[in-house]
């Protein structure tokens, strides 16, 4: 027993002293050695620390230079082109129904136009330039997001509205005010989802000279009277339809609308509407005979 209690006890003495170590070694050292350890050297600051630096600059140097040349051979890549073919030529028919569509609208507008300025003393007018990029969009590319009346309304509004803003803080004598004026006015109509071709030149347009809230409303008359023309003459075609959607306001406010007013605006609800009427007339029509 005194043998098997020495052992024991030279054991648990061991494993004291072993755990003293450990302590020990796991100890941090204090923040002068690490610093003493890591810069009191003079040769490892001049030696390894520029090594340091020069690989780093050369890596971010090399970095760069893939970059650049990542993007520059995307950029060619895309630069050659897509393996899509272009549209084929419209048929004849089609063709003449473009052009006498074109001629009336443009006649009708010039018509207008002219009247307004007999009227004015020739102090107001049509602008006709954004009208010939829209009736190339309602009668080539009718089916087109930015041909649709809700596209020519808002976009048309939108930019002569951003216009006439920028024209109140930035003087004519600035040759910053033409960029301005259309960045924002065709930044906005991307956000919100109206881009409308001849908005954009209509906004430079008005950045380029003083116009006035009148040559907007005017603007915006020309506009309905190229869509009512629109509608008249492609629908005549049996080959097309304008518009493909008005979409004036979104479901939901179109909803409150129609609850408001109260009528139906969707195709389910039409069909919902006319099944409850004949229903209702059966009714009635089973009690008269009754």
């Amino acid at each position: 027993f005194a043998s098997l209690g020495k052992g024991r006890g030279l054991q648990t003495d061991y494993e004291n002293i072993h755990t003293e170590e450990e302590e020990e070694d796991n100890v941090k050292p204090s923040l002068y050695r690490r610093i003493s350890s890591l810069y009191a050297s003079r040769t490892y600051r001049e030696h390894h620390f520029p090594i340091i630096r020069e690989s780093y600059r050369t890596r971010l140097v090399q970095d760069c230079i893939d970059n650049i040349h990542r993007k520059a051979c995307k950029l060619i890549e895309k630069s050659k082109g897509g393996k899509l073919q272009p549209p084929p030529p419209m048929p004849w028919v089609q063709t003449i129904w473009v052009c006498v569509g074109v001629f009336v609208t443009m006649l009708i507008l010039i018509a207008v136009s002219e009247t307004l300025k007999d009227g004015t003393n020739e102090q107001y007018g049509i602008i006709l330039g954004p009208f010939g990029a829209l009736v190339t969009l309602q009668y080539a590319l009718t089916a087109a997001p930015a041909s649709q009346p809700r596209n020519a309304i808002y976009g048309q509004v939108m930019s002569l509205s951003i216009a006439l803003i920028v024209n109140l803080i930035i003087p004519a004598s600035s040759w910053v005010r033409v960029p301005v004026t259309t960045a924002l006015a065709i930044s906005t109509m991307c956000k919100l989802a109206i881009v409308h071709p001849p908005a954009g030149a209509a906004a430079v347009l008005f950045s380029l000279n003083d116009h006035s809230v009148v040559d907007f409303a005017f603007i915006l008359v020309g506009s309905v009277i190229a869509i009512l023309m629109a509608i008249l003459v492609n629908n005549l075609n049996e080959k097309k339809q304008y518009p493909i959607y008005y979409a004036f306001m979104g479901e939901k406010w179109a909803r409150k609308l129609s609850k408001v007013l109260c009528f139906p605006c969707s195709k389910k609800k039409v069909i919902e509407l006319h099944e409850d009427i004949s229903v209702r007339s059966a009714r009635s029509f089973e009690r008269s005979h009754r």
